[in-house]
């Protein structure tokens, strides 16, 4: 959204749906640099705020992507330098041999007997 400093009504920018976060303006302030929050790799795009137009400007892609979203993109607005950063989300999944259900019992369940 673009929102007036003077007050107004805050306007979408065309063809910006989902969940993006900017990261930059250009340096003629025409388009604004954004990125999906939470992939990785990452394509950072340079959409026009008139016309709503998207070119990729970089794909970012850590070195392990196993796990790996990216979190935030600062760059300088003439789009010559830039950082990011990210987050790995790993788990241990573990195998449980010879239960014979995987489904808890429920209060429901415990009071009619397992009825339904």
């Amino acid at each position: 959204m673009l929102c007036p400093v003077s007050g107004g009504t805050p306007l979408p920018i065309p063809g910006l749906t989902g969940h993006y976060a900017s990261a930059q303006w250009s340096e003629d302030s025409k388009s604004v640099y954004v990125f999906r929050l939470g992939q990785a790799p990452a394509a950072v795009e340079k959409v026009d705020i008139d016309s709503g137009r998207a070119t990729v400007w970089k794909n970012l892609t850590p070195p392990d992507v196993a796990g790996m979203a990216v979190r935030a993109v600062a760059m300088t607005p003439d789009a010559k330098y830039y950082a990011y950063s990210c987050q790995q989300y790993l788990t241990t999944l573990y195998l449980v041999e010879g239960v014979s259900s995987w489904r808890r019992q429920t209060l429901w369940s415990r009071l009619t007997g397992g009825r339904r």
